[in-house]
């Protein structure tokens, strides 16, 4: 930031002043910027403006599967199930917690010593089966 624009908050995370803007992609063509201010919840908003894409692709292209990707600032129980309301399918990534963690160990491992053996970045691709009440709020 330059100067103290309008809007302007401190965020812990980022450990400075800031908006948060919200930026939605299809693809590489950018479909939305929203300015936001920092002292806001991440995912404040994000439905709003999902829900007006959703409402105008459907028009244009009622046969397209909608896939809505996020981070897990975006893992909230009331996005989610008005995603599943009106069938918007949605991968999100989890934050990082214990359970998750114990999962993918072996995994880690796995990688880890391909990587010593090659000396190049590894990739594996697991799909394990998790569930909580509790990763969404």
């Amino acid at each position: 930031m330059h100067g103290e624009q309008e809007g302007r908050f401190f965020h812990g995370y980022y450990d400075r002043y800031c908006f948060l803007p919200l930026y939605v992609f299809c693809g590489s063509q950018l479909l939305c910027a929203y300015l936001r201010p920092s002292k806001i919840d991440g995912a404040k908003h994000a439905w709003a403006i999902l829900s007006r894409l959703v409402k105008r692709l459907r028009q244009a292209r009622p046969e397209v599967t909608i896939i809505f990707r996020g981070d897990s600032g975006f893992c909230r129980g009331k996005i989610l199930r008005r995603c599943d309301r009106h069938g918007v399918d949605y991968i999100l990534g989890p934050a990082k917690n214990k359970r998750l963690k114990a999962m993918g160990a072996a995994f880690m491992a796995e990688a880890e010593a391909r990587f010593c053996e090659t000396g190049e970045k590894q990739r594996l691709e697991v799909a394990p089966s998790f569930q909580t009440g509790s990763c969404c709020r």
